[in-house]
């Protein structure tokens, strides 16, 4: 298997053609970290069955994934669009995707749950999924964060 790879520049473009990576990852183990239809996040441990590129409504050759979720008997689709952010890893790793962060206070029996202050598509929940696990990624389709150490005047006005 390959190195991990990232797209140049804006990394949510059309231009990329990541179904060669997919295709090398046919018949083996796989866990892939993307986002409900909602825009939370969740990984699924599987295995590839097939990658092919087809017309999808709109979208012109949008990249299908077969895959079969450990334990199950049942295939199912991934139709990745342009838009998607994604992140692939070979064989089944443990990726945090939790919404919420439970804690537990130094006195007392009860637990406080707090939850991530992430919005929906959030790509801060794939960079928290990335950083959750040792192994290096085999596909890294995310926007990277551009964090301001100070808030510029204009937001102000």
């Amino acid at each position: 298997m390959e190195n991990v790879t990232t797209a140049p520049g804006p990394l949510k473009t059309p231009e990329i053609d990541w179904a060669p990576k997919l295709k090398s990852l046919i018949g083996h183990k796989a866990t892939i970290v993307k986002f409900s239809e909602m825009g939370f996040p969740h990984s699924i441990k599987c295995e590839i069955k097939d990658v092919y590129e087809k017309d999808y409504a709109q979208y012109k050759n949008c990249l299908t994934v077969v895959y079969r979720p450990k334990g199950e008997r049942t295939d199912y689709v991934w139709r990745i669009k342009g838009y998607s952010s994604f992140v692939v890893y070979v064989n089944h790793v443990e990726a945090d995707t939790e919404m919420f962060v439970k804690t537990l206070p130094s006195s007392g029996e009860g637990g406080l749950v707090m939850s991530e202050s992430f919005t929906c598509f959030s790509d801060e929940y794939m960079f928290k999924a990335i950083a959750s696990v040792k192994q290096d990624p085999f596909i890294v389709n995310v926007d990277p964060v551009e964090v301001d150490s100070e808030p510029a005047e204009e937001d102000f006005k």
